[in-house]
């Protein structure tokens, strides 16, 4: 199984550090540093799966003798270092496991010693042992009681330490971004103990998306592919400056990773940091242990002596049974208050200013293993990813390196010396760039909905976050003809919000699109991480000219893309096509990829804007509001939301939200379904650590509904639960049912049904109603609308289509309050033009629990009113009453396989043409058995192209690229059924569903298969 690769921007300017904003996790990249040549690193011996060997460290804090290289290569040394650390209470004893070509090149540079400067890559070779070396204190632990582990740096460290069973593992620092290492010590299961200095947020996150996706193609039974890892705060610096020490950051990591967390300590005093971090909920502390502190080793003079560590260990001892504000209060009587409080410091994530010398240059990249002539061609074979340390130039970050294997060097390189892509890009042929340009053009799919393709270099389900050389210049080239629009619309200097949704090629790929916009003379606003509501809702303030939003939405991991737009809406219409045509010809023309390059020359990583970041939220918030109380006054929407909040405080209900890694991980989701009075409980909550299929359909809602049944197990109250798509603008539920006794997951159709009838029974009457849909979603729409004396208007296929024919039905008089596509579950609550989760669970709680007001029945009483169905007892219905309640319809599910034909064909007016004849034959052959069966008695053809529904046969216009739908009447004009079908536009493939009125399953599946039959025999003809 090969390794997964990781990819950083070139370099990083140390302005970006000093200036980087503390808040919120920055997406902010460094380099890596994976271990030997990628050519040499394989998975090898995976350990049995860690289900059967998850033990974890003991609580509440476990004492950790840090013996790294204080051996000094001596065996005797070694073994009283075990004895010394057993007899003063260490949990357990850690060694360094060091082979000098797996970390740093020979010429690194020299060390300070009491002998003299002495070159540090010979301080390591010296430190070189057997395993049977490291047997023995392995052995000598054991026998105290004491448990033995190990940090290795490279395959032949980790299978030294895996021949001696090792039950654990710890990463330094400096590994945190080694994605090989990260991966292969994943994939063996076992407890990973992660030190976290040197580091940003998203180094940390990436980190864990890499460890995640080790895990999940390791262990075929699922689970919760992050557990059993425990994160460690440190400072990356010798000595550390305790007032730089931010002891708070420990519980923040523990809360934002969701793991236990603890202190890596590199200060020289043995009580003031361990005591603060243990009454600070710390579960580890890891000190260095030495027997001579003046001994000339690496680490000795930050080490703590058998003594003082003795003292370290009873000190954690008293500290776990003290609050935080006892601990500050003894401490600050020996040490003064103001120490203390330095050391606890801000709690807020990023670099401490002693380390900001050592980021990206303790960490690894791309070095010449020997002298290198211009024109040699760069191979695994002569390359090494390696620590730079001080003295040398860094290269290339790791996950890079694959893609300039092959190529040749533009300059002669020094042994040691990092590789660039300034060594490298003057050799590349012009040409090649260029082809290499449309070729990622042409793979991409450019539509109304957003452009979009494979980006990640590692595959659909890439994360490594690297993008091509190619793709990256298209991310320049689609934010250059963005910005261009918009200049030419709103003039120079316009103001662009740019986000992503969580995808790791997302940081890269903005950073790109940023670069051209900046270059059209656009101002940008970085909110980095943010979902597609958010960032949609912030865009409709004042001062914003548009959005640039970074998202593939549903499609696997590996994949990205763009989506424009303005005042809170996606780009669409013919200004959409007319963008589309901007960029083809851009990099058709002659010397695009010159003219691209240059713009994205020397990029360096830009942290989000926290600042900008909170405008969103901000914004976001108000908008959730606004749509929850309305539509309305004002002052109605308030007493909608009051009234809400006093039902759900009387009357609570509970939502569990699996949020797969989804842009919702850094949203609002939380914050407001609290403020609402909800119970809130969330899953799979990491940024990127997408733990499942992205497109919230079918089985990725499983590990929701099993969540959601331990929830109601532990507080009846949890009874609806949500998964979002990687955007969060989509959202299908899973809902608690006392008719079975547990929890089942809704139908796509089923949630859109929930969300029309609760805002048609909640809003006040309107004399000119409508419901805008796609073309396949459910007639069941249409029963419901009728009983708010509602109209319902058909569009093709696409977020853009819906929220088009809406605005236009608006412009006619109507009121459209809820529209979308049925299909797939995407609710769009207008004022909103996207799909947003959120807003389809205000709109069910309204329907659950708002009482009768002035003049306004209790929602649910009324529909049960109106429909001739009994009311619930109390008047308070569930989640599944609620569901039992909608008219009776079987849909093929959109997500479903039977739903896909793989066609050979991109002619879909000859098929379509095709298919029409051979149904109009096989009615005419059928149609006394349809009646017989299904009571259909006639039927009319629909072609909906855009946001245009025609009536008839042939219907269509254009590349008739719309769907085709039969609907199917009885003799008395009454809705049985439809047949419909429409080719993708993203895939080979036509996409054909089937309803039938009533609850038929076995006709649905009869009547889906015919028309499959149908498809296959036009395809052929």
């Amino acid at each position: 199984m090969p390794l997964s690769i990781a990819e950083f921007p070139l370099t990083r300017e140390p302005e970006a550090v000093k200036n980087a904003t503390p808040k919120g996790w920055n997406h902010q990249h460094g380099f890596i540093s994976p271990i030997e040549s990628l050519a040499n690193l394989q998975y090898c011996n995976p350990m049995p799966n860690p289900k059967n060997q998850n033990e974890q460290v003991p609580a509440p804090c476990a004492p950790v003798a840090e013996i790294g290289t204080a051996h000094n290569g001596d065996l005797v040394c070694g073994l009283e270092l075990v004895e010394a650390a057993a007899e003063a209470g260490a949990w357990a004893v850690k060694v360094q496991v060091v082979f000098a070509d797996e970390i740093l090149p020979p010429q690194a540079g020299m060390v300070p010693l009491p002998g003299g400067p002495t070159p540090l890559y010979e301080i390591m070779r010296s430190l070189e042992r057997p395993v049977s070396f490291y047997g023995a204190l392995a052995e000598r632990a054991e026998s105290l009681g004491v448990e033995f582990f190990g940090t290795p740096f490279g395959e032949k460290s980790v299978r030294l330490l895996e021949e001696l069973g090792v039950r654990r593992w710890k990463i330094a620092s400096p590994e945190l971004n080694c994605d090989p290492l990260l991966a292969r010590l994943a994939y063996t299961g076992l407890p990973l103990i992660i030190s976290t200095g040197v580091s940003l947020g998203e180094d940390i996150s990436h980190a864990l998306r890499v460890i995640q996706s080790a895990r999940r193609a390791g262990w075929q039974d699922g689970g919760d592919f992050l557990e059993n890892i425990t994160l460690l705060h440190c400072l990356t610096s010798y000595p550390a400056p305790e007032d730089q020490a931010n002891l708070r950051a420990i519980p923040a990591l523990a809360a934002h990773y969701g793991r236990p967390a603890g202190l890596s300590d590199h200060s020289t005093d043995p009580v003031l940091l361990p005591a603060l971090a243990c009454a600070l909920g710390a579960v580890m502390v890891e000190k260095h242990l030495s027997l001579n502190r003046h001994g000339g080793g690496l680490d000795d003079t930050i080490a703590l002596s058998p003594a003082d560590f003795a003292r370290m260990c009873k000190i954690i001892q008293q500290m776990e049974k003290v609050s935080l504000e006892e601990a500050v209060e003894e401490l600050s009587g020996e040490y003064g208050r103001d120490r203390v409080e330095a050391a606890l410091g801000h709690g807020e994530p990023g670099l401490a200013a002693a380390e900001e010398a050592h980021y990206g240059r303790s960490n690894r990249s791309l070095h010449a293993i020997g002298a290198m002539a211009a024109g040699t061609v760069l191979k695994p074979e002569n390359t090494a990813l390696l620590r730079t340390e001080k003295v040398l130039k860094p290269g290339l970050p790791p996950r890079e390196a694959p893609r300039v294997y092959g190529l040749p060097l533009a300059r002669n390189i020094a042994a040691g010396d990092g590789i660039d892509f300034e060594d490298i890009l003057a050799n590349l042929p012009l040409g090649r760039v260029e082809d290499s340009l449309q070729s990622a053009l042409d793979a991409m799919v450019l539509s109304n909905s957003g452009w979009r393709g494979l980006f990640a270099l590692d595959g659909e389900e890439g994360v490594s976050g690297g993008i091509s050389w190619a793709q990256r210049l298209l991310g320049a080239a689609m934010g250059l003809v963005w910005g261009e629009w918009l200049v030419r619309q709103q003039g120079r200097g316009t103001t662009v919000l740019a986000g992503t949704d969580s995808r790791p090629t997302g940081p890269l790929l903005a950073e790109m699109l940023m670069r051209g916009l900046e270059h059209s003379g656009c101002m940008v606003l970085y909110a980095g991480v943010v979902a597609a509501p958010e960032i949609m809702a912030c865009s409709r303030q004042q001062g914003i000219g548009g959005f640039a939003y970074i998202s593939a939405s549903h499609n696997p991991l590996g994949h990205n893309g763009v989506k424009f737009g303005l005042n809170g809406g996606v780009l669409g219409g013919p200004e959409a096509g007319r963008l589309r045509e901007e960029l083809r010809r851009l990099i058709a023309s002659k010397g695009a990829a010159a003219r691209l390059e240059a713009i994205v020359a020397h990029v360096y990583p830009r942290s989000a804007d926290g600042a900008q970041k909170s405008r969103c939220l901000s914004s976001y918030w108000q908008f959730l509001e606004d749509i929850a109380g309305g539509p309305g006054t004002e002052q109605e929407c308030r007493d909608t939301l009051n009234a809400l909040r006093r039902a759900l405080k009387e009357y609570p209900v509970g939502i569990l939200a699996d949020l797969n890694g989804s842009a919702r991980c850094c949203s609002a989701d939380s914050d407001y379904l609290e403020s609402l009075g909800l119970r809130f409980e969330a899953i799979n909550a990491l940024p990127g650590a997408v733990a499942h299929k992205i497109e919230p359909e079918g089985e990725a809602l499983e590990p929701c509904r099993l969540a959601l049944e331990a929830a109601h197990a532990r507080d009846s109250s949890m009874l609806l639960g949500y998964v979002p798509d990687n955007d969060g603008d989509r959202g299908n539920l899973v809902i608690w049912d006392e008719s079975i006794g547990g929890a089942r997951i809704l139908e796509a159709q089923e949630v859109f049904a929930l969300a029309v009838l609760a805002e048609l029974a909640c809003a006040p009457r309107h004399s000119r109603e409508a419901v805008v849909v796609n073309g396949p979603t459910s007639h069941r729409i249409r029963e419901i609308a009728a009983h708010y004396n509602a109209e319902v208007f058909e569009a093709e296929v696409g977020e853009a289509n819906v929220v088009n024919r809406a605005a236009e039905l608006r412009a006619e008089g109507y009121r459209v309050r809820i529209l979308g596509e049925g299909s797939n579950g995407g609710c769009i609550t207008h004022p909103a033009a996207v799909r947003d989760p959120l807003n389809t669970i205000t709109a069910l709680l309204k329907l659950m629990r708002l009482p009768a007001r002035s003049g306004i029945p209790a929602p649910f009483a009324d529909w049960c009113r109106r429909t001739g169905q009994p009311e619930p007892a109390g008047g308070l219905p569930s989640p599944a009453a609620l569901t039992a309640s909608l008219p009776r319809y079987t849909t093929t599910p959109s997500s479903s396989a039977r739903a896909r034909i793989s066609i050979s064909t991109s002619d879909y007016a000859a098929l379509k043409s095709a298919w029409e004849e051979i149904f109009a034959r096989q009615w005419l052959a059928r149609k006394n058995e349809w009646k017989q069966k299904f009571g259909f008695a006639n039927w009319e053809e629909i072609n909906n192209e855009g946001t245009v529904s025609r009536s008839g046969v042939a219907a269509r216009t254009g590349r008739e690229t719309g769907g085709l739908k039969v609907v199917f009447r009885d003799d008395g004009g009454s809705y049985r059924g439809f047949l419909w079908m429409r080719g993708s536009g993203t895939e080979a493939v036509f996409r054909v569903m089937a309803e039938l009125r009533g609850n038929r399953p076995e006709g649905e599946r009869e009547l889906l298969e015919w028309m499959r039959d149908m498809v296959v025999s036009a395809c052929k003809d």
